[in-house]
């Protein structure tokens, strides 16, 4: 309280803070809130896909030394991948052409061409819709419609992904396109990391599970290690796959050493 007669002296800065407009510094706060909300979620996020990459190594490991193989082969993927941006929209288009050799890379196998269409939901978030169709193999024809849900995130500088696929495989007639054969639904989880090894050069690696819904559950995994360079508009990995199929009782479960080239470009329109 002032004093009778005193006259009042100017307020400084520090006191005219205290006044009822000092709402108007404090309305940053909610900013800031949520920064470190989404700091948060992001360290949470990486630790997560750690452990999740720890897990599949494991899962790898343990599943190829407890698996009797009857089967190995050396083979060859080359793909051919075109990507379609429109500019900040959140669409984008894929397409894939891919030849595979068999049999210590010898002898073509089969063709497999794909189309993908994306959303981007949020930020790290994307979802897809993807029909793919390979050339015969033992007078079947294989296509594959797909549900795909993907996140993406950086570990420090490493540019990281996990990706789910949900598929319908339909096994049809070389005679008739018409006639099922075989159709079974079937589910893939991919994480993968480039870890930066030099300029434009990056280490790749990622495993990728498929299960089934009835037995084997355990179809398939996929695992990758190898060099990928990356410009502005064009990518290209020069991979090793490993690649394990646990087949039906019938048929021998299989090991093949693959050599996979992928060759992709990136078009913004």
């Amino acid at each position: 309280m002032s004093r009778r007669g005193e006259k009042r002296r100017p307020l400084g800065e520090g006191q005219a803070q205290n006044l009822p407009f000092a709402f108007l510094e404090k309305s940053e706060h909610p900013r800031s809130e949520s920064r470190n909300f989404a700091r948060r979620i992001k360290r949470t996020f990486n630790d997560v896909f750690k452990r999740l990459l720890r897990l599949w190594l494991a899962c790898l490991a343990t599943q190829t030394q407890a698996q009797t193989v009857d089967e190995r082969d050396f083979v060859s993927w080359t793909t051919a991948i075109v990507t379609i941006r429109l500019d900040d929209a959140p669409y984008s288009f894929q397409a894939f052409a891919q030849a595979r050799l068999t049999q210590n890379a010898s002898r073509f196998q089969a063709a497999v061409f794909n189309v993908f269409g994306f959303y981007r939901v949020a930020q790290p978030v994307s979802a897809g819709l993807g029909y793919t169709i390979q050339t015969p193999i033992n007078d079947r024809i294989l296509d594959i419609v797909a549900l795909q849900l993907a996140v993406e995130g950086k570990i420090k500088s490493a540019p990281f992904s996990v990706r789910f696929r949900a598929e319908k495989l339909t096994w049809r007639s070389k005679e008739d396109f018409f006639v099922e054969i075989i159709s079974a639904p079937r589910f893939r989880l991919r994480p993968e990391i480039a870890v930066p090894i030099w300029e434009n050069y990056f280490l790749l690696l990622n495993d990728e599970i498929f299960w089934n819904a009835k037995a084997p559950i355990l179809n398939q995994n996929r695992a990758q290690i190898g060099i990928r360079r990356r410009e502005s508009t064009f990518t290209i990995d020069a991979l090793y796959q490993h690649r394990f199929i646990n087949r039906v009782a019938r048929l021998p479960d299989r090991i093949e050493h693959t050599l996979l080239l992928n060759f992709i470009w990136a078009i913004n329109i």
